[in-house]
């Protein structure tokens, strides 16, 4: 049976109720009548259709974001219509809204566009839904389409100056970087005659034999190392109270050290050390350096785990000539895990940023500072470069003194 017809005969038994009260009458009419006209015009499916466009799908920390969405109607009019955009976990609106209610006619288009100030993480949009109804909202309508849409914010960063990294051993990297030159270095370069000065250590007597004359082993010129920057994200380090966030001054730290390197020449990777190690592979150039900023940009704080057990299952695992920059506010437990580093052959350079200087309290505030410098002496006594960073101060300031002297 039709639907219409049943609310057609449930309305007339309430008339025939109705008529035995006439003082009611005029408003069970008024009520059937707006029933009636509700019916006629309650919407069909919804055939819209809804895009999302986003400003930027890839910023920095701090800027302002702007996503416009449009509705496009395919179908009849409709008189009645809330389009509510789900917003991704961490956007916090400020004077706009991500719904908006209005009418839509025939072919008829609509758009409008909030705004929002985006902090360094990834957001994904998935939903929107769109609700529609009669003139009256006693019948409606909802569908939900998936838009999907994507913004990731990366760490700010600032140019820190040249590092000076001369670590006791280099690689030699041929390629985009730069061309293969002779000079001093372990690896073959190949052959050439011998020129006055040359090492007698260096000569090649099989080839020197068969061409009847002095040649000698050319070697390939060591100029760039690999540097992997590990970044603290264990909270309890981290996070010392609310007003006290440290992982995001690490985070530029990092993101900074890694851009002044790549410049340099030098492969890079990034490290994340929390409930579990996330890292990127270590590469070079432009390329590599938005790799490294989309893993900073997905770094959460995470449960602490005992630094000794990535020094067993992970670290292991790099050359020798391989750098570590160490990015951590530091406890008094990282000094074992740093100084088997700096055992094994490592060049190891601790950058650690501090907030010491907002503890408004003077005794707790050297006290801290006492203990701070008694931990990062300790790091330094094994052999480790160890950079103290007030964050108040510039990186850049700090940075210039990150210098390896080579081993004899």
């Amino acid at each position: 049976m039709d639907q219409r017809l049943v609310q057609g005969a449930i309305i007339a038994l309430i008339m025939m109720f109705v008529l035995q009260a006439p003082q009611l009458a005029v408003v069970t009419v008024a009520f059937i009548s707006i029933y009636l006209v509700a019916i006629a015009l309650r919407p069909q499916k919804n055939d819209v259709i809804v895009k999302r466009a986003l400003s930027r799908e890839v910023t920095k920390d701090g800027a302002d974001i702007v996503v416009t969405v449009s509705v496009h109607n395919k179908g009849n009019a409709i008189h009645w219509c809330e389009v509510v955009d789900e917003l991704p976990a961490g956007v916090v609106l400020h004077g706009s809204k991500n719904s908006q209610l209005f009418s839509l006619a025939c072919g008829g288009t609509r758009q409008w566009s909030y705004k929002f100030n985006a902090c360094r993480g990834l957001y994904n949009w998935e939903k929107l839904y769109v609700k529609t109804g009669d003139f009256f909202g006693i019948f409606f309508d909802v569908s939900t389409y998936e838009v999907q849409s994507q913004l990731s914010v990366y760490p700010n960063w600032n140019t820190v100056g040249r590092l000076f990294l001369t670590p006791s051993r280099l690689f030699g990297y041929d390629g985009r970087i730069t061309s293969k030159q002779s000079g001093a270095g372990a690896d073959s370069f190949g052959v050439r005659q011998y020129a006055l000065g040359d090492s007698l250590k260096r000569v090649n007597w099989r080839v020197s034999a068969k061409h009847r004359s002095l040649y000698v082993r050319d070697c390939l010129m060591e100029r760039n190392t690999t540097v992997n920057i590990v970044v603290d994200a264990r909270a309890s380090v981290n996070k010392l109270e609310d007003h006290f966030d440290l992982f995001e001054k690490s985070l530029f730290a990092a993101a900074s050290v890694a851009d002044q390197c790549l410049r340099e020449g030098h492969k890079v990777s990034v490290t994340l050390v929390g409930h579990r190690t996330k890292k990127s592979v270590a590469g070079v150039g432009r390329k590599q350096f938005k790799h490294i900023l989309a893993t900073l940009a997905s770094a959460e704080l995470g449960l602490e785990m005992g630094l000794e057990s990535y020094h067993n299952r992970y670290f292991t695992y790099f050359d020798s000539r391989t750098v570590f920059v160490w990015v951590s506010p530091l406890i008094k437990k990282d000094f074992s895990p740093i100084k088997s580093l700096v055992a094994m052959g490592y060049d190891v350079a601790v950058l650690s940023p501090s907030l010491l200087h907002e503890i408004k309290e003077t005794d707790v505030r050297h006290y801290l500072e006492t203990v701070r410098g008694l931990i990062m002496n300790g790091i330094k006594s094994s052999g480790a470069v160890v950079l103290d960073w007030p964050c108040h101060k510039p990186l850049s300031s700090i940075t210039k003194q990150m210098q390896f002297m080579k081993r004899r």
